[in-house]
């Protein structure tokens, strides 16, 4: 699992984990330094392999929002005042 962030990656990605597992579950004083160099892996991951790849869909959803989810996206705006994240990583 050191030599690639792959395993880290999978868990992070997973709407119910996210960051949150490492937190949680890696509170020892072995496992805590680890952290921080993870999620820079995982960023470096992202940052090389798929933040220029939007795919169709991602680019349909940008350029035509549905009167629904323009609501969602006032109520989402209202909720998380503030907290913009700066691409879908962060997201």
């Amino acid at each position: 699992m050191d030599s690639t962030p792959a395993y880290a990656a999978a868990l992070f990605l997973n709407p119910k984990f996210r960051f949150e597992y490492f937190k949680t579950r890696w509170t020892t004083k072995t496992l805590r330094q680890y952290q921080k160099p993870t999620l820079a892996a995982i960023r470096r991951l992202y940052d090389s392999d798929y933040r220029n790849a939007l795919t169709e869909t991602a680019l349909l959803a940008i350029q035509a929002p549905k009167q629904d989810e323009e609501e969602e996206e006032i109520f989402d705006a209202f909720l998380n005042k503030g907290k913009k994240p700066k691409d879908e990583f962060e997201a």
